[in-house]
């Protein structure tokens, strides 16, 4: 008699399906190199889609998608800068160099209400349950004051200690010692409006898996190094279009994401058609300007800055490129 009942299958005794060391698959599996950024939640588009729960530390991913951390997350301080940040409009412009009349301007326009900027001391840590290198941004005004319960777990070498010396600063007591981690809570403010405010708590815990340490000082060098960015803002498929007329003559591939909707395209050329396209594509107002101010700020990061002969011209957040020589 047939019978077609499903058999059990004992897939126990398969051979290794897997090659290569545990750490490697966790590292690749991390994405990018993007510098995440650890956030407090308390309301807003992540906790109204459910993504993250109010009062919670999370990492938002995408605009579809967040990590939630939990009330309370352990973090080592690896180091520490200024940042201004003005989200008024789009692009997104951060400034991290305090003596720039760009992060002037931002600081000053953060003590008008709502106007979309603020500053405050960034934090570059390792948050424990990810093992992921992230930006911690502490720009509110609420947020500030605990900045300074993060400062004495920042790493401290003898250099250090001889600089504070020179300015005058008392270090008696002080010792050199690596990062200390602490722990970040959070306390529910309830006034004529109610927000969560990050508390800064001594952890007894040590971090006991890290990153090897040329990665932990790659990554050091890298956050302090930076002193401006346009932030990337994904393009719509108009917008796109613009970005790849400019282009026109490089070579460029399209592919799928991870992220739903998302595509990636990859454009190459020489160091004289980004110049050309950079400085035509700055012209183009939008998102298309964002994306071409942006590509110029990684040339000049990278020392590949063939823009020598030309000028920047304030424009809004964004710049317009003059050739000089005309």
């Amino acid at each position: 008699m047939s019978s077609n009942a499903i058999v059990p299958l004992d897939l126990s005794a398969l051979p290794s399906t897997s090659i290569g060391a545990l750490e490697t698959f966790e590292d690749i599996a991390k994405g990018s190199d993007f510098l995440g950024r650890l956030q407090l939640f308390g309301k807003g588009k992540y906790v109204d889609k459910g993504l993250v729960r109010p009062g919670c530390f999370g990492i938002p991913v995408s605009a579809d998608e967040a990590i939630d951390l939990g009330q309370t997350v352990d973090i080592l301080p690896l180091a520490r800068r200024p940042k201004a940040i003005d989200m008024s409009d789009k692009p997104v412009v951060s400034v991290y160099d305090e003596t720039s009349e760009e992060f002037k301007r931002i600081a000053a326009q953060s003590e008008v209400k709502n106007s979309g900027c603020q500053y405050g001391p960034s934090f570059l840590v390792i948050e424990r349950s990810t093992g992921r290198f992230l930006e911690y941004f502490l720009g509110a005004p609420t947020h500030r004051p605990e900045a300074k319960k993060i400062y004495p777990n920042l790493p401290l070498t003898a250099n250090d200690i001889e600089r504070m010396a020179a300015a005058g600063v008392d270090v008696t007591g002080m010792e050199p010692h690596g990062p200390i981690p602490v722990t970040l809570n959070r306390k529910y403010i309830e006034k004529e409006f109610s927000w969560y405010v990050p508390v800064v708590l001594e952890c007894s815990t040590p971090f006991t898996k890290l990153p090897p340490m040329d990665k932990i000082v790659a990554e050091i060098t890298k956050f302090l190094s930076q002193k401006s960015e346009v932030e990337d803002a994904p393009a719509e498929e108009r917008d796109l279009l613009d970005v790849l007329e400019v282009a026109s003559g490089m070579h460029f591939v399209t592919t799928e994401t991870q992220v739903r909707g998302i595509n990636l395209v990859v454009v190459t050329g020489t160091l004289a058609q980004w110049r050309g396209a950079v400085i035509s594509g700055s012209r183009v107002r939008g998102a298309c300007q964002a994306c071409y101010c942006k590509i110029l700020q990684l040339f000049e990061q990278a020392g590949l800055n063939v823009w020598n002969d030309c000028t920047k011209k304030p424009d809004g957040k964004l710049f317009l490129l003059e050739d000089k020589r005309k």
